[in-house]
């Protein structure tokens, strides 16, 4: 009986590990791409949003888009899909999207946030998709299937693009 109760409080103990675990590593893969700056920069800098919806090769170009972001001194913020109707699109020079196409068409959140963007020229859309074919048409769009070794590729072209659009 003595058994019975210390393997089950092994295995409880281990679903919290793991629990907590998971819940850290979210919070911390979401400040890691937080780029705040100091009040005087932040009065000169450009603000760009990037919309992510979580997959390894997408986190992998969001990762490179932080990193160019740090080096360029702008103000940058990560958010998931799920949070996009949160957002305000007038407070961003920028917003970059990496998303992917389902069932044969984009979310309808991206659709709704390129449709009141204002100017439309100011949204980049990454879309994956298994044939790496489909995009958003009307904008600045960019097709790419999710292939890790096309990760630096596909986040250069988002940064291309992205300076065009705020003048850098």
């Amino acid at each position: 009986m003595k058994g019975y109760i210390k393997i089950n409080t092994i295995i409880i103990t281990l679903i919290l590990l793991i629990f907590l675990f998971i819940l850290s590593g979210n919070t911390i893969r979401v400040q890691q791409y937080e780029n705040r700056l100091s009040p005087k920069e932040a009065q000169q800098a450009k603000r760009v949003l990037v919309v992510l919806q979580k997959t390894s090769f997408k986190n992998d170009v969001a990762d490179a888009l932080s990193r160019y972001f740090q080096s360029k001194a702008i103000e940058s913020e990560v958010i998931d899909l799920g949070n996009l109707r949160s957002i305000n699109e007038k407070d961003w020079n920028a917003i970059i999207i990496l998303q992917t196409w389902e069932d044969w068409e984009p979310q309808p959140e991206i659709t709704e946030l390129v449709n009141k963007a204002s100017p439309r020229e100011k949204v980049i859309v990454l879309t994956t998709s298994d044939t790496g074919q489909e995009k958003l048409s009307g904008i600045d769009a960019i097709s790419s299937a999710s292939s890790k070794s096309e990760t630096e590729i596909v986040a250069n072209k988002i940064i291309e693009r992205l300076e065009k659009i705020i003048n850098l």
